[in-house]
């Protein structure tokens, strides 16, 4: 998982907007060139997330001599705004890389990022809860 400062966005447009741009500035067109991608808003975790699934070639993947295959790189990620801390965004990556796109991608990817929980705070107990009153 990766964290990073985020930028306020206001409206779910202007968050894929914005996490699309972080991308694109984190990905050198000297060593990738992109395949396709897909980039798209969702709130299924409670809180303003970004789902991306992408495809590239890297054309400066560290191979041995005798494997001079091009590299696909196949990203299946979630960029996410914490849900307590709005300034704070953060993203989990689930990638493969080789000579041949793997088919099981998307759905490792998915149970990758299934099993990463932000925990939300838990109300303090109220301490008139419980006690039959005064």
């Amino acid at each position: 998982m990766l964290a990073f400062a985020l930028g306020e966005t206001a409206s779910s447009e202007e968050f894929v907007a914005l996490i699309k741009q972080g991308i694109d500035k984190d990905t050198s067109p000297d060593r990738f060139t992109t395949i396709d991608e897909t980039i798209e808003y969702t709130d299924a975790r409670g809180y303003p997330c970004v789902k991306y699934q992408g495809t590239a070639e890297d054309k400066k993947a560290r191979i041995p001599l005798f494997k001079r295959e091009p590299q696909k790189l196949q990203i299946y990620s979630l960029y996410c705004r914490h849900p307590t801390r709005p300034s704070l965004g953060f993203a989990i990556i689930f990638s493969h890389r080789g000579a041949n796109l793997d088919p099981e991608v998307e759905q490792q990817g998915q149970d990758f990022i299934s099993g990463v929980v932000v925990p939300l705070p838990v109300a303090p107990p109220n301490p008139n809860e419980g006690t039959g009153g005064n």
